[in-house]
């Protein structure tokens, strides 16, 4: 027994072309999204960044602030 096998329908070279023309206008259209998407990540994570560096000099004031105020009380007993 033997598989059929389907014909795939001729095309000529321009039609080849312009399909693949189609093809790489879809991925274009795909590598221009995903650079907008990674720019607005980007944006995103330096926000991140900014909001860890305060939150972290914040802490360090607290602590500096911990520590004089555990000398103060030191030095007063």
């Amino acid at each position: 027994m033997k598989q059929k096998q389907t014909q795939k329908p001729v095309q000529n070279q321009s039609q080849q072309i312009n399909a693949v023309k189609k093809e790489i206008k879809a991925i274009d259209q795909k590598i221009a999204k995903l650079y907008v998407k990674m720019e607005k990540l980007i944006k995103d994570i330096v926000k991140l960044q900014k909001i860890g560096l305060n939150s972290r000099a914040k802490k360090r004031v607290s602590y500096i602030d911990w520590l004089e105020n555990e000398r103060r009380i030191k030095d007063s007993i």
